[in-house]
């Protein structure tokens, strides 16, 4: 008699909702392990973005203008209230 199993392609991030509940060390390392590539990738895309930004030709950026340039860039999502806008516009 052979046993048949079944292959699932599920996403880095989806995996840990296959772990069983009985598993919490499990699910705790799966976790944590994927919270270092989240944050590896983060960090290595503003180090790029940073190095595009700030180069020889752009020598008067400050680091404020850096950080700022960054805290955009790194926003998930980032909606202007266009009417908010037009109001402190218009006083």
């Amino acid at each position: 008699m052979s046993s048949s199993a079944v292959t699932v392609s599920v996403s880095a991030a989806e995996f840990a909702r296959f772990i069983p509940d009985t598993m919490p060390e499990l699910r705790t390392q799966v976790a944590r392990n994927l919270s270092m590539f989240g944050s590896t990738y983060l960090c290595e895309q503003l180090f790029s973005l940073m190095k595009l930004n700030k180069t020889s030709h752009r020598s008067r950026l400050t680091d404020e203008h850096v950080n700022s340039i960054l805290r955009i860039s790194s926003a998930q999502s980032l909606t202007p209230n266009i009417n908010e806008l037009v109001l402190k516009m218009r006083h």
